[in-house]
């Protein structure tokens, strides 16, 4: 469209016509002659989504272009105006030149370029919008095979598109579909996106962390008595049941070659990861709990046979208390603790176990012993207790947080 009245009407018209699933918006061809001009700039971007968003139910898609600076900055325009999802991306613009005629190819001189050329730069796209957006991706670019697509899915797109590939075999999508299984047959979870797949990073948990609102600045007093500006609140992830899914994934996926048959986590946090965990893992779940005398104990009828090869998780780990405690339950049950998983170690690496550990996310957060403190010398009062820690706690030597 050469306006925004022009892609209303478009999208009007299509509405709630039998057979359209779904509308796919092109802000961004360079192969005609005003095709790029919503597709540069984030308020002509909204401006048009917007528009369009208000005359139709249907799914919207904002295709993005990469010929702009800021690919993301477009992306959130169109998310905040309501687009539904993303594809990235479109064409690049090229230019090809007839040696013989001394004249362009293309009659306006220049044309999108598409095919295997700009696959890794549709990747790069891919990888940058998918970490700063909260609705799908669609990964778009050079794809010829299922391992190309794979690609899409690991850097973070939800769904892929073929295009050039259809000019050179209109069959592709029933192959490159069922390859895609082939290839990557046993964690079944790339509809998630995000870079889900197999390869979800510390990038992606420190992302998940700050889109959940988990990273707090004020002034704490920690478990170990000691003070700092940080605080990391495990309950904004537990409160999305997509962030804990992708995070316990990746626990899942770390642990999965040394097949636990049981996964336990402590309380509170511990009871919906172990369960997230063990459905990914297969097995079965139990959690400990607080014992009337100190320590952890099984409740509830649950049982650990001789042997049990057990995986243990938990939410945040801020002096590996409860991490000592509820191994020390599942001994004494005559479980083996193979492993330990947790969302995020905030010991910085400082805590020490006998078995192979795993944090989603690690981080470091200064902390001063009270008498030490800068935010009390400027201060700063101290926010009210959160978590288990509901009582300030005497200051005790500790090399931790």
């Amino acid at each position: 469209g050469d306006s925004v009245d022009e892609y209303v009407a478009v999208a009007s018209r299509l509405d709630g016509v039998a057979g359209v699933a779904g509308l796919e918006l092109n802000i961004s061809c360079p192969n005609v002659e005003s095709g790029l001009q919503f597709g540069i700039d984030p308020k002509m971007a909204a401006e048009v989504t917007r528009a369009v968003r208000s005359v139709t139910e249907l799914p919207l898609i904002v295709k993005l272009t990469p010929n702009v600076t800021d690919i993301v900055a477009i992306a959130r325009a169109v998310e905040d105006a309501g687009a539904d999802a993303v594809s990235a991306i479109n064409t690049y613009v090229g230019t090809a030149i007839d040696v013989r005629r001394r004249h362009p190819i293309l009659s306006r001189g220049s044309g999108g370029l598409s095919g295997p050329a700009i696959k890794p730069l549709a990747l790069h796209a891919v990888w940058q919008v998918a970490a700063e957006v909260h609705i799908p991706v669609i990964g778009v670019g050079g794809i010829m095979g299922a391992e190309d697509a794979l690609e899409f899915l690991l850097a973070g797109a939800a769904a892929v598109q073929l295009g050039t590939v259809n000019y050179v075999r209109p069959q592709a999508a029933t192959e490159i579909h069922p390859g895609i299984g082939m290839i990557c047959p046993i964690c079944g979870r790339c509809r998630f996106g995000r870079r889900v797949c197999c390869l979800m990073s510390d990038r992606d948990a420190r992302h998940a962390f700050e889109s959940a609102g988990a990273f707090l600045r004020g002034h704490f007093v920690y478990t170990s008595g000691r003070h700092g500006a940080d605080y990391l609140e495990k309950f904004r992830i537990l409160e999305d049941p997509r962030a804990t899914t992708e995070l316990s994934g990746m626990i899942a996926d770390r642990f999965r070659s040394i097949k636990p048959e049981l996964v336990a986590g402590p309380t509170t946090g511990g009871i919906i990861l172990a369960f997230e965990i063990a459905r990914q893992l297969g097995v079965e779940a139990v959690y400990v709990e607080r014992g009337e005398s100190g320590g952890r104990v099984l409740r509830r009828g649950f049982e650990i046979l001789p042997d049990t090869r057990v995986l243990v998780v938990d939410d945040v780990v801020t002096t590996g208390g409860s991490l000592v405690e509820t191994q020390a339950c599942i001994a004494n049950a005559g479980g083996v603790v193979i492993g330990i998983g947790v969302l995020a170690d905030r010991t910085a690496g400082r805590v020490a176990t006998d078995v192979p550990f795993y944090a989603c996310l690690t981080v470091d957060f200064p902390s001063y012993p009270p008498e030490a403190c800068p935010l009390c010398a400027s201060g700063v009062p101290v926010a009210p207790p959160r978590g288990s820690n509901k009582a300030k706690l005497p200051s005790r030597s500790w090399g931790g947080l």
